[in-house]
């Protein structure tokens, strides 16, 4: 009976977060003096990552110092990489992600940090990655612009994109919009 509670909980928890990133999504934003609008992630993905590297090393700790013999660390090492690695990447996403755009360009800045422009006349295609919740702009040459679903504005972005472009956000197939 507690693990039905516990997964339970884990359910309406993911939901409640999940509920929380689309409507902060949703969010109407203004553009700076420039009529430049700025999207950041959610500062819950920071929390999240902070919290993820905190149980990585309490865990591997714990295991470390309980745990008798090599089993210990292993364990410890496990936990440290599972957790610690899942919290890294959050909360390096959250630092280095942003999308900026206006009437004449996008302009992207990746988890590793790296900036990508785009002239919105020079857009061939635009998809919708479903597993990681990525909006992909890609140009003539190839090149990729990528923006995610969690970015505080979203919607913003999308009505640009239907006022600079001739896709429509209906057409893209948004797994949780």
């Amino acid at each position: 009976m507690s693990k039905i509670i516990g997964y339970i909980a884990i359910g309406v928890i993911v939901t409640l977060l999940m509920n929380y990133l689309n409507k902060q999504s949703k969010t109407k934003i203004t553009p700076n003096k420039g009529d430049l609008f700025m999207l950041r992630l959610n500062k819950l993905y920071w929390h999240i990552g902070i919290g993820c590297i905190i149980i990585g090393l309490v865990g591997f700790l714990l295991s470390a110092i309980s745990i008798e013999g090599i089993d210990g660390w292993l364990i410890g090492l496990i936990c440290l990489v599972f957790f610690g690695g899942t919290g890294a990447i959050c909360a390096i996403w959250y630092r280095n992600h942003q999308f900026c755009f206006d009437s004449n360009k996008i302009e992207a800045i990746n988890v590793y940090g790296n900036k990508t422009v785009i002239e919105w006349a020079n857009i061939k295609t635009i998809k919708v990655d479903a597993l990681t919740g990525l909006l992909v702009f890609i140009d003539n040459s190839g090149e990729k612009a990528k923006a995610h679903q969690h970015l505080i504005g979203f919607n913003e972005l999308l009505k640009e994109m239907e006022n600079n472009t001739n896709y429509k956000i209906k057409d893209l197939k948004f797994p949780y919009r």
